[in-house]
């Protein structure tokens, strides 16, 4: 599958067409990578879009007009070969429209954008959704982007993530495959959140409604990164258990819970999309 370069005089990105992942982002003074390299012993994902749901469906199915239909988690986007649509030295949008296989999964004629634009020491990641059918539309939309961690830093635990508001110390898990129903204490003090080799033993923390524009990833008290959420509600942060690396999630929604409704109209925080109207998302990354 193809992978497409944008640079500046600062950075250098490149982002494949298999799901329009963004494989890396490396300054282009020093080639420091800032983005988890898909170790496929490890975990095989850099920045997966999440589309046209986000995490676990309870027992894997939705409901619509009366018919069942499966999705995996995080829906179908990941494994979609994307189209390039546009391109100029920094910045590219990638496209993927409704095929016989999603419309297997999710009966919407669609057409979804991502654009990947390099700004100074900034790369923003904006999606545009549109409705191409003539019913309206429903769907989330999240992404899952990671980021590489230096290796005796990690080791050491001096990473953390810091919140730019305060948020409550308590976060969902994933129960059972599901959202748990309770909420569970977190470590954070004074809005920092340290990552431990153990931290996400039981999956991912689950941030619901959070109160933070943005989230910045420091290195021995210094920033390394930060993350700007964008209009998404929700955040979740992961990585398998003693890697280096950790996810830095922006979601409009969040994997269901035992009590969700199963009919793809009912299910909370999802977009409805009347027929050729678009919806505009992002979250952008700005290096430090």
């Amino acid at each position: 599958m193809a992978v497409h370069t944008i640079s500046n005089q600062l950075l250098r990105c490149k982002v494949s067409e298999q799901g329009a992942e963004l494989k890396s982002l490396a300054s282009t003074i020093n080639h420091e990578e800032y983005i988890w390299q898909a170790d496929p012993a490890i975990w095989a994902g850099s920045a997966p879009i999440l589309f046209p749901v986000v995490g676990r469906l309870n027992g894997g199915k939705y409901r619509y007009q009366g018919k069942d239909y499966s999705l995996p988690i995080h829906g179908f986007a990941r494994e979609q070969c994307f189209n390039l649509h546009r391109k100029t030295a920094s910045s590219l949008t990638l496209r993927l429209r409704d095929n016989q296989q999603t419309l297997l999964l999710y009966p919407f004629k669609f057409q979804l954008d991502v654009t990947f634009t390099l700004n100074k020491n900034s790369l923003s990641v904006t999606y545009l959704v549109k409705n191409l059918g003539k019913t309206d539309m429903y769907f989330s939309l999240g992404s899952h982007p990671a980021f590489t961690l230096p290796l005796s830093a990690f080791k050491e635990e001096k990473c953390s993530v810091l919140f730019s508001e305060t948020e409550d110390c308590f976060c969902h898990l994933i129960k059972q495959n599901l959202l748990s129903n309770t909420v569970y204490p977190v470590d954070i003090k004074a809005r920092k959140l340290i990552i431990k080799s153990n931290l996400f033993a039981q999956d991912a923390l689950i941030f619901s409604d959070v109160n933070s524009s943005h989230v910045t990833l420091l290195v021995d008290e210094k920033p390394r990164l930060s993350l700007d959420i964008g209009s998404n509600k929700h955040l979740g942060l992961w990585a398998k258990p003693n890697s280096p690396y950790v996810c830095i999630e922006p979601w409009l929604t969040t994997d269901e819970q035992q009590n969700s409704p199963k009919a793809l109209e009912e299910k909370p925080d999802f977009i409805c999309l009347a027929p050729e109207k678009d919806f505009s998302n992002n979250y952008q990354i700005n290096i430090h």
